[in-house]
Parts: structure tokens; C-alpha cells; sequence
């Protein structure tokens, strides 16, 4: 998030309280001036200026992709709108999950998953929904565990490749290059975890 702060990009929303301060109210009048609370989302709310906030998610899912979807780990508590999946994990698999699915989820099988659950558009743009991703297959929870600590000195470099748009040099660092026998749909984890996009 500081990153994406510093690059200029928004990453704040506006989430008013009951009694919004002076500058806030004056920022919704401007709105209504102009018309915004006309505006269909707005006009469905009330109030017409207060967001939906869905609880913070363990994980994000990307939802129109230009290479492959991607699991994201909220290490900030961010909440999210409707351009992101939400991933809920159980309690069971929480701390596991967090910490490496995302990496784990750069194998060859898992990846060739997303593309064959997903819709592909015009310009190679993949397309998960929510349902498509209960199909997605995922390393299974005894394979993320075996290789934990593995996967998790990886992060770093991984990270710095994915930031620098080189997919193919993330994936190369990784160890499992491929789990075709141990993986496993992300809906068959015990009571799996909620995926949601409101």
C-alpha cells in the first residue's frame, strides 16, 4: 500500500462516520451538486455517500487478469470493493494459507487451472468468477506445509519478480514445479473458504 501510495495511485477510500466531519460534509454537497448521489450505486445506498464495506479478506483474487490470476495476501487489513475477489480461509488452514499460498500458486498445474476455469477475452485477458474459482485448482494443504519454510525464504525474490512484471522468472524460482498429484480444487479444503464479490 505504501508503495502504491508513493507511485500516486488511489488507495484510499472515503468511509464517512455517522457524523461526518465539517470538510467531509462539505465534500458531499459537492457531490450532491454535481449530481453524483444521482448516480445509480449511489442512489441504491443509504446513505447515498457511505460505501458497503465488506469485512477485510485473508486473501485477494484478481479478477480480470492480463497473464494469470493471482492470489494476494492482506497483510494490511485492507477492505476491498467489487474489482477484487475476497478469500476467506478456514481457521484451519489461515496461517498456511497466508503465508505461501500465493507463491505456491505460481505451479505449472495451478496455473493451467486458471485458464481453463476462467474465461479468456479479446487482448488475453483471463476472467475468474467467483463460482469458476471454487474450480481452481490449489497445492493441497499437506503439500503447502511440507514445503513452508521453502516457499517462504522464496518470498522476497519472488516478490521483487512479480513486481517487475517477470512471471516466468517468479516461477522459475520456485520449488514445486509442478503438483499434479497433490493438488486439489479450492472448494475441497474442509468447509473450503467463502469466496465472495459483492
Amino acid at each position: 500500500m505504501d508503495r502504491l501510495g508513493r507511485e500516486g495511485q488511489p488507495i484510499w477510500l472515503l468511509y464517512p462516520s455517522a457524523k461526518p466531519a465539517a470538510a467531509t460534509l462539505r465534500h458531499i454537497a459537492e457531490g450532491h451538486r454535481t449530481g453524483a448521489d444521482q448516480a445509480y450505486k449511489c442512489r441504491v445506498r443509504n446513505p447515498c455517500w457511505r460505501v458497503p464495506a465488506l469485512r477485510a479478506p485473508d486473501l485477494f483474487l484478481t479478477y480480470m487478469n492480463a497473464d494469470t490470476a493471482r492470489l494476494t495476501t492482506n497483510t494490511v487489513g485492507a477492505r476491498r470493493l467489487n474489482s477484487v475477489h475476497g478469500v476467506y480461509l478456514t481457521d484451519e488452514h489461515r496461517d498456511l494459507a497466508r503465508d505461501v499460498l500465493p507463491i505456491a500458486s505460481l505451479n505449472s498445474t495451478t496455473l493451467l487451472s486458471a485458464d481453463l476455469v476462467g474465461r479468456s477475452y479479446g487482448g488475453g485477458i483471463l476472467k475468474i468468477e467467483r463460482r469458476e474459482s471454487d474450480r481452481w485448482w490449489m497445492p493441497a494443504p499437506a503439500l503447502l506445509a511440507q514445503h513452508r519454510v521453502a516457499l517462504a525464504a522464496l518470498k522476497p525474490r519472488v516478490q521483487r519478480l512479480l513486481i517487475a512484471r517477470n512471471l516466468p522468472g517468479a516461477r522459475s524460482n520456485l520449488l514445486m514445479k509442478s503438483c499434479s498429484t497433490t493438488c486439489s480444487p479450492m472448494m475441497s479444503w474442509p468447509r473450503s473458504r467463502e469466496i465472495t464479490r459483492h
